[in-house]
């Protein structure tokens, strides 16, 4: 294979922004082995259908941001505005993706297929091109598109769309904010060169600040809603907490002097808050499946 070749799959993987997806293929696999998820081919097509969706969606939107990100120096230097890649060859590759992934999901079963249509519907139509460059408020519609890997690998174990999942899919929603809004904060110069209305811009730090920690209690209060809905989760709900506690405490640090070294500091605390939950949460499952054996046998 030509080095030409190698460098044009090199920057078509790039746009999947492959850290952001594995991330989020992580809160899929996590729920899917939190619901009791254990069949090998419906965990490949859940594999193949999570990449291909989230890839191809977020490869979608980088074709649409492609005007945004000439501006900013933090991505001046991706593919599509440096002009490595051009828009057909760009568009050609995520479509098929986002249809392998509705293909390979519908083969699990339709409401995994719903969750990879949803997923591109409210990232790619609501949030990238309604409502990102129209209002603060934009990650609010855009954070559905974040919980939807969750729900769907939830979908694939039980078959449906059910009260857990869903307050799986929102744990992920209630932790975009801290995600998004302070990567945005550390980033504000380059947001406002952009005309990006982005909520810490206009809100300022100290409000800024109060709804991130908002979002993150609430995201607390949803984990131990599914812990006492679902009798397990106990491990999960801890490290979230400790995790979130660490977090809070540096958001009231920043409230009162934000300093964008700190902002960039909690930004990086933000993927393992995620990431525990989902980890810790089939470990939770299991030894509860465990407990159960343990005791049934000795009846």
């Amino acid at each position: 294979m030509s080095s030409s070749v190698m460098e044009k799959i090199r920057d078509l993987l790039s746009l999947t922004k492959p850290l952001q997806t594995f991330l989020l293929m992580v809160t899929m696999y996590g729920a899917y082995l939190a619901a009791g998820g254990s069949d090998l081919r419906t965990a490949i097509l859940l594999s193949i259908s999570g990449f291909a969706g989230i890839g191809g969606t977020t490869m979608l939107n980088m074709l649409l941001e492609r005007d945004i990100d000439s501006v900013m120096e933090r991505t001046a230097s991706r593919p599509l505005p440096s002009k490595r890649l051009t828009v057909p060859e760009t568009s050609l590759v995520a479509i098929t993706l986002i249809v392998i992934g509705i293909i390979s999901g519908y083969a699990i079963n339709p409401y995994v297929a719903m969750t990879v249509f949803l997923g591109t519907y409210f990232d790619v139509i609501i949030y990238t091109n309604i409502v990102k460059r129209r209002t603060p408020a934009n990650i609010v519609l855009g954070g559905v598109a974040g919980g939807m890997p969750a729900l769907g690998g939830w979908s694939a174990a039980v078959g449906g769309f059910t009260f857990p999942g869903i307050l799986l899919a929102f744990a992920v929603m209630l932790w975009i904010p801290l995600h998004i809004w302070i990567l945005a904060y550390y980033l504000k110069n380059q947001y406002i060169k952009a005309q990006i209305p982005q909520f810490p811009i206009l809100a300022g730090p100290q409000v800024t600040s109060a709804m991130i920690r908002a979002s993150l209690i609430l995201l607390v209060a949803d984990v131990f809603l599914f812990t006492i809905t679902q009798g397990y989760g106990i491990l999960s709900l801890v490290s979230t907490t400790i995790l979130v506690a660490r977090v809070f405490r540096k958001l009231i640090i920043f409230s009162q002097n934000p300093d964008s070294s700190l902002a960039f500091k909690i930004y990086k605390m933000a993927g393992p808050v995620i990431g525990a939950l989902f980890i810790f949460l089939p470990i939770d499952y299991h030894l509860q499946e465990l407990e159960s054996s343990i005791l049934t046998f000795l009846r």
